[in-house]
């Protein structure tokens, strides 16, 4: 027992001494000094291995040629990397490891950024419902503005009731509505009022007549609607007349007050223009001067009709003016002032808003088979051509007898050297007596006709 004892000690001794060497050569290893012994013993043998494969790998062919073949130092082992090298291979793959992780927060906050941002298909139709809602409301409010709203287009017109281009244009108005591509949209609600009714009902508003036409012609169509149950419904009733504009109701106005004998006319123009064509049923008396006869561009016949735009009683003296004279030197009756009016808009010259053009004077006139000559504007030219038995058709600017432009037509010389005139726009000046001077300092042109 004594001795089995003995060696069992001896080999556990051994053992542990054995383990202890064993540990030892590991920390050597593991600090790079010298190899325990058995891998010292173990090197000869595997030097000797590859020796004895180094010769049939040389002869092995590859695809690329011959295998390359590992050094002696090393064999076909990849060598063990030192500490450092390990920490950098470490280090390297912390920061893949970190850069990784960065690149999938970041997909992340990507997606979840993209979901924010989708709108779902119900949200999407309410949105498109929201905008064509607006875009429903703005374009009725549009609508509805345009009705409100009155748009004006002023030109000027000739005679009384119009202004005159530079050339001896005869006339042009204000309308009320839209302009487009020289075309005229009217308003249809713009001065419309309950039924018309007795023509003594409605009251007069004496301020609100001095602000349309001014004090003076105030006080005058006042006055005469006090004896004159037309007139008083005029200035009772200034907004029928609103219909082709303000400056239309301005002139209209200004006439019933200025001219006694155009009230019946201006009475009765809310509800009877814009006719279609004249009315020869309609009463009336032609007066004479000197032979020629005298028209008005608002007699009843033909005043109603529309004349370069707006109405023949405000627009008309050219053609009211020629139509004198060729009934004068022809004897031809047929061309009244309306059927003279129809000719010149089928020759060209009616214009779109500015009256007639002064050529119808003279070219019109060698048309329609009368001589016209263009005279001086002075008053020896006007006794001249009257003396010799001519007509003097005299184109006129702001004045005695017009705001802006007017044709008339000289008729005569009296005996004191005054001349006697047709005005086409006002019978009170038409029986008065002009002096020649007067009419030739305010001709923008004159024309002898015969």
């Amino acid at each position: 027992m004594g001795y089995s004892d003995d060696i069992q000690r001896e080999e556990a001794r051994k053992r542990l001494e054995a383990r202890r060497r064993a540990r030892s050569e590991r920390e050597r290893t593991a600090r790079g000094e010298q190899p325990a012994r058995a891998a010292q013993e173990r090197e000869p043998r595997r030097r000797q291995a590859v020796q004895e494969r180094e010769p049939r790998r040389r002869q092995a062919p590859t695809a690329q040629g011959q295998r390359r073949h590992s050094s002696d130092s090393t064999g076909n082992r990849r060598r063990r990397p030192s500490d450092d090298a390990r920490a950098r291979s470490s280090r390297a793959a912390s920061k893949t490891r970190a850069q990784g992780n960065r690149r999938q927060q970041s997909a992340q906050r990507t997606r979840e950024q993209s979901k924010t941002l989708t709108i779902s298909p119900t949200a999407r139709l309410i949105i498109v419902g929201i905008v064509l809602l607006l875009l429903i409301i703005l374009i009725i409010s549009g609508i509805h503005s345009c009705g409100q709203t009155e748009q004006r287009h002023e030109t000027a017109s000739t005679s009384d009731g119009t202004e005159q281009t530079a050339q001896g244009n005869e006339t042009s108005q204000a309308t009320e509505g839209e302009v487009d591509n020289g075309l005229i949209s009217f308003n249809p609600f713009v001065g419309l009022s309950p039924v018309m009714g007795d023509l003594s009902s409605g009251e007069i508003e004496h301020d609100y007549i001095a602000i349309i036409i001014g004090a003076e012609f105030a006080d005058m169509l006042v006055e005469e609607a006090q004896t004159n149950a037309e007139a008083f419904w005029i200035a009772s009733h200034p907004d029928e007349y609103l219909e082709d504009g303000p400056t239309v109701r301005y002139k209209l106005l200004k006439l019933a007050a200025k001219e006694p004998e155009a009230v019946s006319f201006v009475r009765d123009w809310p509800e009877k223009y814009c006719a279609d064509g004249p009315d020869y049923n309609e009463s009336h008396t032609d007066d004479s001067s000197n032979g020629v006869p005298r028209f008005y561009q608002w007699d009843k016949r033909w005043g109603y009709t529309e004349y370069s735009s707006t109405t023949f009683a405000l627009t008309g003296c050219g053609p009211t003016t020629m139509a004198m004279a060729y009934q004068a030197l022809t004897g031809d009756t047929s061309m009244d002032p309306y059927t003279m009016g129809v000719w010149c808009v089928d020759n060209g010259y009616a214009t779109a808003y500015d009256g007639t053009d002064s050529a119808f004077f003279t070219d019109g006139a060698n048309e329609l088979g009368l001589n016209s000559q263009q005279i001086g504007t002075d008053a020896y030219s006007i006794t001249q051509a009257l003396s010799s038995g001519k007509l003097v058709i005299a184109n006129v600017g702001p004045g005695d007898f017009t705001e802006g432009g007017h044709y008339f037509l000289i008729t005569g010389l009296n005996a004191d050297g005054t001349v006697t005139i047709n005005d086409p726009y006002s019978a009170v000046r038409s029986a008065a007596s002009w002096d020649p001077e007067l009419i030739a300092s305010q001709s923008k042109a004159l024309f002898a006709i015969s």
